[in-house]
């Protein structure tokens, strides 16, 4: 799934979420106003200069890397809120 990032209106938080690309979130987490998150633009590459360092095995490598970081950041997490549910 995709990561999306959201900025509250309200308490200007910024929230980092995965979800499909039809779903949509509008009610922030942190503050829990209704509909006052905002979808920010994800980076837009308009261009890439490849050379003789950045290989297309390197920028994978260093992107699948990137994802493991996000995804224990993500199960440590879900794994705090469950222990803080469960309390």
């Amino acid at each position: 799934m995709p990561k999306y990032k959201y900025r509250c209106t309200d308490c200007e938080a910024e929230v980092e979420t995965y979800h499909s690309i039809t779903d949509k979130l509008i009610d922030c987490p942190i503050c829990r106003t209704t509909s006052s998150l905002i979808k920010i633009p994800g980076n837009i590459i308009t261009s890439v200069k490849q050379t003789k360092a950045k290989t297309p095995g390197s920028v994978v490598k260093k992107s699948i890397e990137g994802f493991r970081e996000d995804l224990a950041r993500e199960k440590e997490k879900m794994k705090n809120e469950f222990f803080e549910s469960n309390e």
